[in-house]
């Protein structure tokens, strides 16, 4: 995983430093101080794998050479003036060669368009702590040389932190996303768990060197370890996040439709019903003229005496449908008795006078057969008659049977829409309830079962949680509402593994020696330095 480091350091003469003397060691050269005739040779250091001198659109030609470029520095500033400014950052083991000199090139843009003057050198020993030193001018650049006043703007402690900032952007554009750095501390990002470096000095690494084991660099592998395995399970959890917040803006999405949907059908229904209430008080007005009913209690007497009339009248319908139906059987089956007796009485006319003989004995009395059979007929037509009235009359009654059914499956279905809403909105009452719930039961789990708490329990915790099928915004406010106490815990777990280390280290077979190590105040401050020593 690339680490970040970046450090902003004054190369001052009060402090008894020369910018000639910097320039040499940092390029491997060999350039001789005018200011106090020093010759400064360092040819023979190792490790300088490219150097360059970048200078703005206005710089003279001659401050190409690295020599007379800070032999004039030297020479335009007071005994005790601050000669330059010097920038150390850790390049990403990530890049080759080639991307390690496009990228600090890009970076060194930004200060060339101010108006600096650009002198860095790569270095890397092999040693796994590839880095690059910038000498950058500290006054502004004229046709002639360099000015008489300084840019007091470029002192400002927010234009350190945009420098910062760009030398992260730029490396991220070349690192895949589990490999991104950031230039702001872990306390500031929020993970205050995290352990910083400790600073590991040349004793330290000397006795590594030896085959010994130096408590500082073993904690620094230690700590790297742990970065690197949270800041997978960071990756993978913003990732995590990500896609559940796509997936709830989906759901919402999906669910605003549906809501959409069920508020124009809802509409739909409220406009039916109103439509059929305008319909019962038109009725109603029409009750009151035909009966003169004000009273909403004898109307509704009314109805029900209606209501009465209609069920006595559906059963009257069935009767006389019966009946019909008995006398439409009948009447047909007296037509065809008629219309037999008719042919037998159109056979006997034919040969009435053959066959009088026979007529005397013949038992039907041809006119009573007709009468009999006209008389059916009359009550055949009278009971259709009665069937067509009564079917009117059914179908009056049953479409004011089946207005009423329409109106009450409406009231009935509006009834059930408000009591989803009212559902829904139990729902997310308790939900939230049922998510902190969840979360300190795993975390008494964990707690159980390691008899301690680390920021990594968090992460693992809340990536859980969100594969169970909570949402992420629930989630977090569980994770806010405990963060006290998980920071606690979390400070316990780290006291008491430091300890252990330190233990460990004091029971080495080599003893340690102890050192006093010196550092400055702006080091001390360095809350977020990536690597133990440049």
């Amino acid at each position: 995983m690339a680490i970040y480091y970046a450090k902003v350091n004054i190369i001052s003469r009060g402090k008894g430093r020369s910018a000639v003397a910097a320039a040499a060691y940092r390029s491997g050269e060999t350039i001789r101080n005018n200011y106090d005739g020093v010759l400064h040779d360092y040819t023979r250091k190792s490790g300088v794998v490219y150097t360059q001198i970048l200078l703005p659109k206005n710089a003279p030609s001659r401050f190409a050479d690295r020599g007379t470029l800070w032999n004039e520095v030297e020479a335009g500033e007071r005994k005790n003036g601050r000669l330059a400014r010097e920038v150390v950052l850790a390049l990403p083991r990530e890049f080759g060669q080639e991307e390690q000199k496009e990228a600090v090139a890009e970076y060194c843009q930004t200060f060339t368009g101010m108006g600096m003057i650009a002198d860095y050198a790569i270095h890397d020993n092999g040693d796994g702590n590839p880095h690059v030193h910038i000498m950058l001018t500290d006054r502004p650049l004229t046709v002639d040389g360099f000015a008489k006043k300084k840019n007091r703007d470029w002192n400002k402690e927010e234009l350190v932190e945009e420098w910062r900032a760009a030398w992260a952007e730029i490396c991220n554009k070349r690192l895949p996303q589990q490999e991104r750095i950031d230039h702001r501390s872990y306390e500031r990002r929020g993970y205050k768990g995290f352990s910083a470096y400790v600073h590991e000095g040349v004793a330290a690494r000397q006795i590594e060197q030896r085959g010994g084991v130096s408590y500082r660099c073993e904690m620094n592998r230690r700590i790297r370890a742990d970065r690197c395995e949270t800041g997978r399970a960071v990756v993978e959890l913003q990732q995590l996040i990500e896609a559940k917040k796509q997936q709830e803006q989906q759901r919402s999405a999906e669910e605003a439709e549906r809501l959409k949907a069920l508020e124009e059908e809802e509409q739909k229904k409220i406009a039916a019903q109103n439509a059929l209430e305008a319909r019962i008080r038109r009725l109603e007005s029409e009750v009151i003229v035909r009966y003169g009913v004000e009273d909403k209690n004898a109307y509704r007497g009314v109805l029900d005496s209606e209501n009465a009339d209609l069920e006595k009248a559906d059963e009257e319908i069935a009767a006389e449908k019966a009946n019909i139906v008995e006398l439409g059987e009948k009447s047909r089956a007296a037509t065809e008795e008629a219309e037999r007796v008719q042919r037998e009485i159109d056979e006997l006319n034919q040969a009435w006078f053959g066959v009088k003989k026979y007529f005397a004995t013949f038992e039907l009395n041809p006119d009573e057969v007709r009468e009999n059979a006209e008389q059916a007929k009359k009550e055949l037509q009278e009971a259709e008659s009665k069937l067509s009235a009564a079917e009117r009359r059914r179908a009056v009654i049953c479409r004011n049977i089946a207005d009423r059914q329409e109106n009450e499956r409406l009231r009935r279905g509006i009834e059930a829409t408000k009591e989803n809403a009212r559902e829904r909105l139990r729902l997310n009452y308790w939900k939230y309830d049922l998510t902190e719930q969840i979360f300190l039961s795993e975390r008494d789990t964990i707690l159980a079962e390691h008899g301690g708490w680390s920021m990594n329990d968090t992460v693992e915790v809340a990536k859980k949680m969100l594969k169970m099928g909570e949402s992420a915004e629930r989630v977090a406010a569980a994770v806010e509402q405990h963060a006290p106490e998980l920071r606690r815990l979390s400070d316990q777990y780290r006291k008491d593994y430091t300890k252990n280390i330190m233990l460990r280290a004091s029971e080495s077979p080599q003893p340690l020696r102890k050192r006093t190590v010196h550092m400055s105040h702006a080091q001390s401050r360095n809350d977020d330095r990536g690597r133990g020593g440049r």
